[in-house]
């Protein structure tokens, strides 16, 4: 598995180990000596994210809380992750109860879960909004819509996955 920061880049072999490169202005690309035993890596502009065998997540380069970004800050109740996914300035993680946990930057509500959300099979991180994929094959949207990225369309059904990129959905 790979993953394409802001800059920097991230590989996950296939010892469990995460080799990094590229900007590493914030520390963003210098792996920590023990986030170890990785199953999944993704990656932020400025934050690097990776998933442990154990459902737990690690994150580490700039967090920004003096920014009010706090990129780093994985929530302590975070134990049961199963699949994350990290874009810009916020990250999600997906919990095998099929709920989802969001941190980071959230002017726009891209962290802010809808709290009925549950049953959720995929997620994406996009810049400054969320998306889940369902297991009735439906998916919501939140954060920032300016360009139609949150909209998801009528009579959308039987999805499995969801994709975003900065400003689209898929």
């Amino acid at each position: 598995m790979v993953a394409a920061g802001g800059g920097q880049s991230l590989a996950l072999l296939n010892n469990g180990t995460v080799v990094a490169w590229g900007q590493n202005d914030h520390d963003q690309g210098s792996v920590p000596a023990d986030v170890t035993n990785v199953i999944m890596v993704a990656a932020g502009w400025y934050h690097s994210v990776a998933l442990l065998t154990n459902g737990n997540v690690r994150a580490w380069g700039l967090n920004g809380a003096y920014l009010g970004w706090h990129l780093t800050e994985v929530p302590a109740n975070l134990t049961n992750a199963t699949v994350i996914s990290a874009q810009a300035l916020h990250t999600l993680a997906l919990t095998s109860n099929g709920t989802v946990v969001a941190w980071g930057y959230n002017e726009y509500g891209a962290t802010n879960v809808p709290p009925s959300l549950s049953n959720v099979v995929a997620i994406a991180a996009g810049f400054q909004f969320s998306l889940a994929a369902k297991a009735d094959g439906t998916v919501t949207a939140w954060g920032n819509t300016n360009y139609g990225q949150c909209t998801v369309p009528a009579g959308l059904s039987n999805v499995v996955d969801v994709a975003a990129g900065p400003y689209h959905s898929l």
